[in-house]
Formats: C-alpha cells, structure tokens, sequence
C-alpha cells in the first residue's frame, strides 16, 4: 500500500518559525561555524544594506516580499543557479532580519522542497524548526509562532503514521504542494 500525503504549505509555514523545539541553542555570530573572506563579508553587508528596509516590517509583510523572493527563486532555479541562490538568500534574510547561523541549513532543505512533486516529511519537519527557532529569536508575535508550533506537532504526527506503517520518514517520500502566497 502507497502511503502518499499531499501537504499544502503557505508561505507562512515555509517561512514562518525558525526553531527548534528540543534542544535551542544560543548560535551567535561567534559560535557559528560559517568563516566568511573580507570581500564574502562587504558582499553579504551590502546585500544586507540592500534590504535592510524590510526588516522593521511585521512578520506578514516580511512573508509576501520574500514570498515574492522564492518564486523568483524558481522561475531562475534553472537559467541562472548564481542567482537564483543569491535570490533564496535575500529571502532567508528578510525573514531573519539579517544573518542567522541556520542559513546554510535552510538553504539546503529549501531547494529539496519547494518546486518539487515528492520530499520528505523529516526535511519539512526541520525547515519548521528552522523557522521556528528564528520567530523566536526575532520575538515574532505569539500568534505566528504558535501556527509554527502547531504546524510542527502535524508534521510530527505525519512522521508517527508513516512509522506506524513500518515506513521509514528518512527515506520514504511523499507528495509535496508548497503553495507560495503572494
């Protein structure tokens, strides 16, 4: 029997809560493994410069420009990876409101869910955490973190019935349709 979930993800979830719930560290810029060269470090503050306008906006308006972000993201995944990357990242920053030691992860896990027909439940799993752990280090409003938490705790009963059915969550793939709202 084919187990298939099909997931319908806002912006909001994709985005949305940057944590994680166990084990929360303190990832500072001192801490995080990611050595960045003088001229990697101009680039990323004039990237910064760039958008740093948005950072003062509520978590919803930041959410509909990067959401705006990530379709740009897919409509140059394929023609220009340079800057379909440089692009994600504008994204991640703008949720973040600037750098965050989990970037290189987001970066990472986000590629391997958005635009694709299958993925796993553990990648979007972590990607909550992600954002989870962000919303938290950025104090977003209560509301927007609970719809983390709460989109959490589905993900994870999700993860429950695929072991339940003697399915492996790290390997066992499912329909995924990640909805970008503008």
């Amino acid at each position: 029997m084919r187990y298939t979930t099909i997931i319908a993800i806002s912006l909001t979830l994709l985005l949305g809560a940057f944590g994680c719930g166990g084990d929360e560290q303190d990832l500072t810029k001192e801490n995080s493994s990611v050595v960045l060269s003088d001229s990697e470090q101009a680039a990323l503050a004039e990237e910064l410069a760039s958008i740093e306008r948005y950072f003062q906006l509520p978590i919803e308006k930041r959410m509909e420009k990067s959401g705006e972000l990530l379709i740009r993201y897919l409509d140059l995944k394929d023609k220009d990876p340079e800057g379909s990357l440089k692009t994600l990242k504008s994204a991640f920053y703008i949720i973040a409101k600037g750098e965050h030691p989990l970037m290189e992860e987001w970066l990472e896990i986000v590629p391997r869910v958005v635009g694709v027909d299958e993925g796993l439940l553990t990648d979007l799993q972590r990607l909550n955490e992600i954002e989870l752990e962000i919303a938290r280090h950025n104090n977003e409003n209560r509301e927007y973190i609970h719809e983390l938490e709460e989109t959490g705790e589905e993900l994870q009963a999700a993860i429950n019935d695929l072991k339940a059915q003697g399915l492996d969550p790290k390997t066992f793939k499912v329909t995924l349709k990640v909805e970008l709202d503008e």
